[in-house]
């Protein structure tokens, strides 16, 4: 099912060859304009949210250890939430050039609504007061750094020279896959956790749950891509995504690891630790994180491997509850 809808180059100029909208129409019932029209449904504003109420609890009701913490975790998210913005065009254009119509149109919504998520994010910071130095908390995470500032990029700016299959799958697994679907996910958990422990910041947490629903069909998009491009283009890339997520999975354990240690770094007097700061570096919060990763990677890992045996149009078809969705 290799698409018709691409480009071709004639005398150095790049030719359209055709456009769907007005030859064959939409794919309503593709698994992207599913996804599309959920995205529609449940959309939000993040200049919508109050983070007032977080403002107070910042400056009255948390220990400066907790603080400490939040702003590690939330700092991860911001610059997280701009890279993936930044980085997600060349998947667009990579789509594109592959006559894959219907999900070029839908990661425009992805990438205005990851828009959303950075922008949110940034308004947090600026209203509880805290916005300098903020790249501290990044780049002293070396499994952060690697991944975020480095294996991300790389591999999402390769598809601009080269948006072979292979590429594509691989820039789907460092983005979607671990960014989004092991990485983002287990922080989601730490913030419901925290919430669960200490409930502060309410406006916050409100955000966090309407950027988890978002993530949940960005990491599906990743699944799907992957599972489409190895039913188009041969089972061989199976292993491909195998040896691939395989060997970057391991970075999310190492980020949390890092970060652990990094929290307690400061000597923190015993009156400065809150019960945010105490749990996320005891063996049971950090084992409790780890096992959270350790179930996303084994959930994510197991959509793919339905694929080898599934044909083009069976993926293209797939319906949202395949993927772990609600909304059909």
């Amino acid at each position: 099912m290799i698409s018709d809808f691409g480009n071709e180059e004639i005398e150095g100029k790049v030719i359209h060859k055709k456009f769907k909208a007005t030859t064959q129409g939409f794919e309503w019932d593709s698994f992207p304009m599913k996804l599309y029209m959920l995205g529609e449904k449940l959309s939000w504003s993040s200049l919508q949210i109050d983070f007032n109420k977080d403002a107070i609890d910042w400056k009255n009701n948390m220990k400066e250890a907790d603080k400490f913490t939040v702003l590690g975790t939330s700092s991860f998210f911001l610059a997280g939430e701009e890279c993936i913005a930044r980085d997600i065009i060349p998947m667009i254009s990579a789509m594109e050039e592959l006559g894959f119509i219907e999900e070029a149109m839908y990661l425009t919504q992805f990438a205005k609504e990851e828009t959303n998520h950075a922008i949110g994010f940034r308004r947090w910071f600026e209203v509880i007061g805290e916005t300098e130095k903020l790249d501290y908390y990044t780049k002293q995470n070396e499994g952060y750094r690697k991944l975020f500032y480095e294996i991300i990029p790389t591999d999402m700016k390769r598809l601009y020279k080269d948006p072979s299959p292979e590429n594509i799958v691989k820039a789907a697994i460092s983005y979607n896959l671990v960014a989004e679907g092991i990485g983002a996910e287990t922080g989601y958990y730490s913030y419901i956790k925290g919430y669960q422990i200490n409930p502060v910041l309410p406006g916050l947490i409100s955000m966090i749950r309407l950027i988890a629903r978002d993530e949940s069909r960005h990491v599906s998009f990743g699944a799907y891509v992957i599972s489409l491009m190895i039913s188009n283009f041969g089972k061989e890339l199976y292993e491909v995504y195998t040896n691939y997520f395989t060997q970057l999975a391991p970075l999310i354990s190492q980020l949390i690891e890092q970060q652990r240690k990094f929290l307690l770094s400061p000597n923190w007097r015993e009156e400065d630790k809150g019960p945010l700061f105490k749990y996320f570096t005891s063996d049971e919060g950090v084992n409790d994180l780890l096992s959270y990763a350790q179930k996303m990677f084994l959930m994510r890992n197991s959509l793919i491997g339905r694929s080898v045996k599934m044909k083009p149009e069976e993926v293209r078809k797939m319906g949202l509850k395949e993927l772990g969705l609600e909304g059909e």
